[in-house]
C-alpha cells in the first residue's frame, strides 16, 4: 500500500497548474519542471496540454516513453483509443 495515496500527484498537480494559470493555454510560455524526476508532470503537459516543458534534472529521462509507459495506462479508455489512432 505504500504510496497508494500520491498515485495521481501528477494528474492533480498538473491539473491545478492549467486552472491557476490559465494564460499559459494562450501564450507561448515555457513551464520550467525543476527536478522533473522520471517526467511524468512534463509529459503531461506536453503530451496531454500541448505545453513547451523544459526539465531540469540530473538524471536523464526520456519523456516520450515515460508518457507511454506512466500516463496512457493511467488515462481512460477513450483517450488510450485516440492516442493509438494518432500513432497510425
Amino acid at each position: 500500500r505504500h504510496g497508494a495515496r500520491n498515485q495521481h500527484r501528477h494528474k492533480h498537480f498538473v491539473k491545478w497548474l492549467m486552472e491557476r494559470f490559465p494564460l499559459l493555454y494562450s501564450s507561448e510560455k515555457h513551464v520550467l519542471d525543476v527536478a522533473g524526476g522520471k517526467g511524468e508532470t512534463a509529459a503531461r503537459l506536453v503530451f496531454c496540454h500541448e505545453q513547451q516543458v523544459v526539465m531540469v534534472d540530473p538524471r536523464p529521462c526520456n519523456i516520450a516513453t515515460c508518457f507511454e509507459s506512466l500516463v496512457v495506462p493511467k488515462l481512460p479508455n477513450k483517450w488510450q483509443q485516440r492516442l493509438e489512432l494518432r500513432k497510425r
